[in-house]
């Protein structure tokens, strides 16, 4: 099996897609709070889109595997169907989740400096049913995407579709939520702290954030 680690750091943008892409949802787990006293969150990923149309990303990827998948044309979008997203030397991590029309928070403890990059990840929840989860990091460190090549699939080429339309993204969806289904677990709000932090106050992120240089970055310190 072959792995990939790619560093992201200065490019995680554009690189990754937290948007529903052709129908196919995005599934993110819980992040790993206890991994956040160390300054270091996991994020675990299913379904999601990563373009791979640049240079910067594909290298590493062919170098290490010249018959890797992407080696088929270099205008891709790519699915990953696991992925694990690790961010480093972590400042603050605030969560919401909804479930059933109800929003719960947890914060770590808003705090930043001048200069501290922002990143908000958003998607299906891939631990419990019809919940969707929120994340907003704000950090200093690395960004790296774990990824295995058996876990790659080409969603388009330039701007054709090669998973199969909506009926293939479809059974990719219902796939998902019967492994979701089938853990049945049960949602215990005690697990947060209920606290809901300013960085979910649009006004708060326009007075404190500004996006340059590809990324969005503290002005202020808070």
């Amino acid at each position: 099996m072959m792995k990939y680690i790619l560093n992201i750091s200065d490019s995680y943008e554009r690189f990754l897609s937290f948007e529903e892409m052709a129908g196919i949802k995005l599934y993110m787990s819980m992040p790993q709070f206890q991994i956040h006293h160390e300054k270091e969150c996991n994020i675990s990923l299913t379904n999601i889109a990563v373009n791979m149309d640049e240079e910067l990303w594909r290298a590493p990827i062919l170098l290490a595997n010249p018959n890797s998948t992407i080696s088929v044309n270099e205008d891709l979008v790519i699915l990953l169907k696991s992925a694990n997203l690790k961010i480093k030397n972590i400042h603050s991590l605030d969560l919401e989740i909804d479930i059933s029309n109800t929003e719960y928070y947890h914060s770590s403890g808003l705090n930043f400096n001048i200069g501290d990059r922002y990143i908000r990840c958003a998607g299906n929840s891939f631990d419990y049913q019809d919940a969707e989860i929120y994340i907003k990091i704000i950090f200093n460190g690395e960004v790296y995407l774990e990824f295995d090549e058996e876990d790659i699939l080409i969603q388009t080429i330039g701007y054709q579709d090669q998973i199969g339309g909506m009926k293939k993204a479809c059974e990719f969806n219902e796939a998902v939520d019967m492994r979701i289904k089938e853990k049945n677990n049960i949602f215990n709000q005690n697990i947060l702290n209920g606290i809901k932090s300013p960085i979910w106050n649009w006004s708060f992120i326009d007075a404190n954030f500004i996006s340059q240089n590809g990324f969005i970055e503290a002005i202020n310190n808070f």
